[in-house]
């Protein structure tokens, strides 16, 4: 069958795509794009010393790198929809390690990644 070129699209890679992960929708750029990829220097350049600080620079990676938003179906503690900003996403994900685990592993599916025609092209037999 071989390999076939052309899959990615690139805007989504970088803009986000909506996946759903324990239970709600978030929307997410793939792993390895090119702000993920400063967020991690960034972090590596910096002098964490604790684990505290490592588990905080960890959701940051993600916050800054990898999501880019959430649907209306993620909620405070009192069930109100939670709007989307940069450190409620930290909170998040520093609180809930199943959720970054399952962010990455959506961030790090091609598959979510792909041109919209992709699914329709002709294949070669």
């Amino acid at each position: 069958m071989g390999y076939k070129a052309g899959r990615v699209d690139r805007k989504k890679v970088n803009e986000g795509v909506p996946v759903e992960v324990c239970g709600a929708k978030w929307i997410i750029a793939r792993a390895g794009n090119a702000q993920a990829l400063d967020v991690v220097e960034e972090v590596r350049k910096a002098s964490l010393k604790t684990g505290e600080e490592r588990i905080r620079a960890n959701a940051e990676i993600i916050a800054d790198g990898i999501l880019r938003g959430w649907g209306n179906d993620v909620m405070d503690i009192e069930g109100n929809p939670l709007p989307y900003s940069r450190e409620a996403a930290i909170e998040l994900l520093i609180d809930d390690p199943e959720l970054a685990d399952g962010l990455l592993v959506e961030a790090r599916r091609n598959e979510n990644f792909y041109r919209d025609d992709v699914a329709t092209q002709k294949k070669k037999r």
